[in-house]
């Protein structure tokens, strides 16, 4: 029987000082006496948050001397190589490929589009974008698989949060912390986690 009582969408929040880790605010949910989940700290698919990763680690082949350094003017093909060449053209209709047709990483990035983001990790290497992922805190669990690119592993959104402190310093993570000049060494106890900073692959 369906419940005719309306329950309001859930939310969690994360805001963290990029440049210390300092936690300034984290919600969990609305209402806690109506729910104790602490949604700030339980893991889910990123999904597309996690697509700046693919090319972050995308970008840095530009930085490993790579014969065919990827560019934001690269061309991030839509095309599928894995489908038989039959039926490209009827995947290309279904994938809409008429309205967005040829594109580069930047545009790609910009519009947020399945399909070259998945082409384009193919391209770097889904190796290096889990490498990237986790050197960037967000879990020693991602394995280095075709999914990676639509961010299918979990993680928790202090963590997402975290990571993002890499665009904000040059390619160096910080770890988020709830406690001022607190330092777990390193141990991830679910409530805090160490200040220190940690080199990222995106520097190269």
């Amino acid at each position: 029987m369906k419940s005719s009582v309306h329950e309001p969408p859930q939310v969690a929040l994360v805001a963290i000082d990029p440049h210390t880790g300092e936690v300034k605010a984290l919600v969990g949910g609305r209402n806690y006496d109506q729910t104790q989940l602490n949604r700030a700290l339980a893991e889910r698919q990123p999904g597309s948050v996690f697509k700046p990763f693919v090319y972050a680690a995308a970008l840095s082949t530009a930085l490993s001397h790579s014969r065919e350094p990827i560019t934001a003017a690269t061309n991030a093909r839509r095309r599928a190589d894995h489908v038989p060449r039959r039926r490209r053209a009827l995947l290309a209709r279904q994938l809409s490929s008429r309205v967005y047709g040829e594109m580069t990483v930047r545009d790609a990035l910009a519009k947020s589009i399945n399909i070259p983001t998945v082409k384009l990790a193919e391209m770097t290497g889904y190796g290096a974008v889990a490498r990237l992922a986790k050197a960037a805190g967000l879990g020693d669990h991602i394995e280095a698989t075709p999914s990676i690119a639509l961010g299918s592993y979990e993680a928790r959104p202090l963590d997402v949060a975290g990571a993002y402190t890499i665009y904000a310093n040059e390619g160096v993570y910080v770890r988020p912390s709830l406690i001022p000049g607190d330092d777990c060494e390193g141990a991830r106890c679910g409530i805090c986690a160490s200040r220190r900073r940690g080199p990222c692959s995106i520097r190269g």
